[in-house]
């Protein structure tokens, strides 16, 4: 067992994450390493998740190439100031050198403009490449973005 990973999930211990599956512990490092990426907005490590020919299936049956999804993701990023994240872990299934692991995931992005909320019900796929573990795909059943309402009740920016 690598001492790193262990020391890593310990150190990041203030992210919260829920068991109710077992996760492979390498992934359970990368989650945590993820998380704190989410943490710290910053976008430029965020992208290195997700393998070349990542697909995100959206709960309408499309998909974004990485490309794509990142393009879509990363406003959130930039119109924010801080990030809490909470996940929870569904379900976790090894297959072909792969990993599924099933996820409810909720972060809570703070800007000047009030706190956008994002919850994604999902299976992310792992798959070890260039010896790093990235995702490959994910399949959400459930992808909502609450953006903060204006005093006049209207919401603010784009979603």
């Amino acid at each position: 067992m690598n001492i790193k990973i262990i020391l890593s999930a310990v150190v990041i211990g203030s992210t919260a994450a829920s068991f109710a599956a077992t996760v492979p512990l390498e992934i359970h490092a990368r989650y945590m390493s993820l998380h704190s990426v989410m943490k710290s907005l910053n976008f430029t490590k965020f992208e290195g998740f997700f393998a070349k020919d990542f697909v995100n299936v959206d709960p309408s049956g499309k998909s974004a190439d990485r490309k794509e999804f990142l393009a879509g993701v990363k406003p959130l990023f930039a119109a924010n100031k801080s990030a809490t994240v909470t996940e929870k872990f569904l379900s976790s299934k090894k297959h072909d050198g792969m990993v599924d692991v099933g996820t409810d995931l909720v972060v809570n992005l703070k800007g000047a403009g009030g706190t956008t909320v994002v919850h994604e019900v999902c299976v992310d796929t792992w798959k070890m490449v260039n010896k790093q573990w990235v995702m490959v795909k994910t399949v959400d059943s459930k992808f909502d973005v609450t953006m903060p309402k204006t005093k006049k009740g209207k919401l603010q920016g784009k979603g």
